[in-house]
């Protein structure tokens, strides 16, 4: 796939994305939780990285709350300070000081007391632009993801690569996948698991 059409695809999807009413979104992020705690590996999972939501991606606020409920440690991504390109994945609870990264996104204020190792991470919630059939997933073109992952699935064999989508984010056609492309085990958006 070329890089313009990849674009395109962006441009494409996240539009869909942002069309959707606040109604809606609430609507997803609610059917989503409900989707990712009747889950037997969200289930069985002791550290789950979340990510907070950021230009029409599905508010994971839900179902953060509930992993706290339910004694899950959560964790959120940040940007490495010191390899550009990846990230970190901090510890995040109801206390957690946090600041906004170069993106405008927000994320917990570095920690060394609280960072969470790749070897600690059971589950990988993560955004995405486009997704399809075969669990590929179209992310904002950064790569911070797919080196990340990478770097996981050589260091964590059980981590599992959860893409969270809306259904409007689906592409029904393949999204060819580029060498540095980390497929996902798993995508769920509010009305089913892929």
């Amino acid at each position: 796939m070329s890089h313009t059409n990849r674009q395109h695809l962006r441009k494409h999807f996240k539009a869909a994305r942002a069309a959707l009413s606040a109604t809606a979104q609430h609507q997803a992020a609610t059917a989503l939780c409900q989707q990712l705690q009747s889950s037997k590996i969200i289930q069985h999972a002791r550290t789950v990285s979340v990510y907070l939501a950021h230009r029409g991606e599905i508010n994971l606020t839900p179902f953060i709350t509930w992993c706290w409920q339910q004694k899950k440690m959560t964790a959120l991504p940040v940007l490495h300070p010191f390899s550009q390109g990846y990230l970190l994945f901090q510890g995040y609870s109801p206390m957690t000081q946090m600041t906004k990264n170069r993106f405008h996104i927000e994320e917990p204020a570095l920690a060394c007391n609280t960072l969470v190792t790749l070897a600690e991470l059971d589950v990988i919630l993560m955004p995405l632009v486009a997704f399809d059939q075969h669990k590929n997933r179209l992310g904002m073109g950064g790569g911070f993801y797919d080196r990340t992952l990478a770097a996981i699935r050589d260091k964590n064999k059980k981590a599992i690569f959860i893409g969270v989508a809306h259904e409007c984010q689906y592409y029904d056609n393949t999204l060819p996948a580029e060498p540095w492309d980390i497929p996902l085990d798993y995508v769920v958006t509010p009305e089913q698991i892929i």
